[in-house]
């Protein structure tokens, strides 16, 4: 029973992040394994699919059918590919490749609006 309840909470902590980093909120704290730094969101979908792989092996070994070995292992693995690949297909605009061009236009929109908020800086510098 403590195994349901701790997989249940893994995966709405996987799917929270999963929302959180589709809105892109970003996250805090970041950890660097050696030559990758990982967010929050690759710690929670490693951490989910080693807990599944875990209980698959655990069900393995109870009932020794290679059915739970290979679901347990292949099934997490692919909806982890899956949401990767779907993350990035919402963030680049529901588009399979990003538009270069808009993201150009986006660029420059920021730095002008960037411009107007350091002059209106510097004025309110140089009135004080």
């Amino acid at each position: 029973m403590i195994y349901i309840v701790i997989t249940f909470y893994c995966i709405y902590c996987t799917y929270r992040i999963f929302i959180r980093k589709q809105k892109n909120i970003k996250d805090t704290n970041i950890t660097f394994i050696k030559w990758r730094k990982l967010d929050n969101y690759w710690m929670y979908m490693l951490s989910t699919f080693a807990l599944i792989s875990c209980i698959s092996l655990f069900s393995y070994f109870l009932t020794k059918d290679d059915v739970a070995l290979y679901v347990g292992i292949l099934a997490p693995l692919s909806v982890v590919f899956f949401l990767n690949a779907l993350l990035h297909y919402i963030m680049n605009d529901y588009k399979i490749l990003q538009d270069i061009t808009a993201l150009n236009e986006k660029i420059k929109r920021h730095n002008t609006r960037m411009d107007k908020i350091k002059l209106k800086a510097k004025d309110i510098e140089q009135k004080i």
